[in-house]
């Protein structure tokens, strides 16, 4: 009974989900722009996609850009465990990750949705901006994407949403995420989130700090 009653629920959230995804479409009407040649095919296969996080509508408006159908997104756990959310997102494409404790299963549950052919989408910041300043961004995404062996691909969202206008999202070349014999694979990943933090500037044409270089687009 219980699992009846858990399918009918999944049903009626995953209705739900759309007619909200269609809202979004018609009061935002999302747009990719491509920066180079290798960023759309990628985002229809295994690949960890991340992005700046503006508001807490990027976790429902970006995968419905990307493809929600092939996308699963990271939420914080703090947020998937409320309990007026935690039945809308087991229910959806929508997985958690711990931002306070040392918990690796988040990993795990990334590298299996890779492995079904799935692309992977983390906020590295970790949570919103605060008057539009990009927040340091966190390893773990570079982590999840050597493991996997696959691509990671940065996604710029718009400064500012705009009502009923065309909002931009741009999407940039991807790049890989690999060690050399010798090297930390933690300062790999660290170095590889500081980059990819400049990449994201670089497509929001956000100034870069005074000590970082313009971003080398490796292609995978």
């Amino acid at each position: 009974m219980k699992t009846v009653l858990s399918a009918i629920g999944g049903a009626f959230v995953r209705f739900g989900f759309s007619l909200l995804c269609l809202w979004l479409r018609i009061l935002y009407r999302p747009r990719l722009q491509f920066e180079g040649e290798h960023g759309k095919e990628l985002l229809r296969g295994p690949a960890v996609v991340i992005s700046n996080h503006k508001t807490h509508i990027d976790g429902g408006l970006l995968p419905l850009a990307l493809g929600r159908r092939h996308i699963v997104t990271f939420v914080a756990r703090d947020w998937y465990e409320k309990k007026q959310f935690r039945h809308f997102f087991r229910h959806l494409p929508y997985m958690p990750m711990d931002r306070k404790e040392m918990d690796t299963a988040w990993l795990e549950q990334g590298l299996s949705a890779l492995d079904r052919g799935k692309a992977v989408l983390i906020f590295p910041e970790g949570r919103t901006e605060k008057e539009g300043v990009l927040n340091p961004f966190h390893p773990g995404f570079a982590l999840l994407a050597r493991r996997a062996n696959v691509p990671v691909v940065p996604v710029a969202l718009p400064t500012a949403y705009r009502k009923f206008r065309r909002n931009i999202i741009k999407v940039g070349e991807p790049f890989a995420v690999s060690t050399e014999k010798g090297q930390r694979a933690s300062l790999v990943c660290r170095a590889a989130a500081a980059d990819a933090e400049n990449r994201i500037r670089h497509l929001t044409g956000e100034p870069l700090p005074a000590t970082a270089q313009t971003p080398v687009m490796i292609s995978k």
